[in-house]
């Protein structure tokens, strides 16, 4: 493929990019209102479930292993809380 032919076909990627970006900006601007200029952005916490947030926050709350485990109702082992834990964030 010449240099001119891949300058072509990038070309008329760009302009399809440039359409998806145009019908995207549509999108958000009808979800917001019409407000100008707002960005949504997704914000990744790490929690998996309902249950590693509530061992999460119940952590933070200053409860030991042992609660920990009580709390998880033998859904999840001591070692397993752990590595939840640590995936989430906790050292």
């Amino acid at each position: 493929m010449s240099p001119q032919e891949q300058l072509t076909m990038m070309g008329k990627q760009l302009e399809i990019i440039l359409k998806q970006l145009a019908n995207l900006q549509r999108l958000v601007v009808s979800k917001n209102g019409g407000a100008p200029k707002v960005v949504y952005q997704p914000v990744v916490i790490g929690v998996k479930d309902v249950s590693s947030s509530q061992l999460l926050d119940a952590y933070k709350k200053g409860l030991n292993l042992e609660q920990l485990c009580q709390l998880a109702d033998g859904k999840y082992t001591a070692e397993q809380i752990v590595k939840k834990l640590q995936k989430m964030g906790v050292r």
